[in-house]
């Protein structure tokens, strides 16, 4: 199951923060997410249904540099439009749908359900992206017109997991570096 992830931060200084994640069950999925920034944007990819790894730059901004300092190569391809980004999202769920597939439920804030919802009603049947950090994630088929909120289908469980995560927090400023990991059993 999809874990319902309540997240805390608490910087002890300004070179150590303690991320406490509740709920969360596959903690080494979890690292592998959280070390990532996570900037989650929802992209037009034009009509092309990419496959995850691909690299993109957005009208929000190219690839984010990892600590390695060297700059990801993005997609040659002209620039795409976000129409959803983590700031926009106000609620993050898990949904099981009627095939008992697991699926992330998510909802959006008013002002940009608006634009979401006229991307969508003219591109039903069309492949939207969705990006973390600007590498593409998933690329799912928009299947009926939706507003505030939607359902995200069609995700291996680990890949469904990862993206709950990443949806329900706000992106982090930088890149973080995992000193110590600390299970705490109930």
């Amino acid at each position: 199951m999809i874990p319902s992830v309540a997240n805390t931060i608490e910087f002890i200084d300004e070179d150590l923060l303690v991320i406490s994640l509740a709920g969360v069950t596959d903690v080494e999925s979890t690292v592998a997410t959280k070390t990532r920034r996570g900037w989650v944007k929802l992209v037009d990819p034009q009509g092309v249904a990419f496959k995850p790894g691909v690299i993109f730059t957005t009208s929000n901004g190219g690839p984010w540099i990892p600590a390695s300092g060297v700059a990801l190569a993005a997609t040659p391809s002209p620039v795409s439009q976000s129409i959803v980004t983590s700031d926009v999202i106000v609620e993050v769920f898990p949904y099981v749908d009627q095939l008992n597939s697991i699926s992330i439920g998510f909802r959006i804030n008013c002002r940009a359900a608006e634009d979401f919802g006229a991307f969508n009603q003219k591109n039903i049947g069309r492949p939207l992206s969705i990006l973390v950090d600007n590498v593409v994630v998933s690329s799912p088929v928009l299947m009926a017109e939706i507003g505030d909120q939607g359902i995200i289908s069609g995700l291996e469980k680990a890949a469904a997991v990862s993206l709950a995560i990443q949806l329900s927090a706000a992106p982090l400023p930088a890149r973080i570096v995992i000193e110590h990991i600390e299970t705490i059993s109930s």
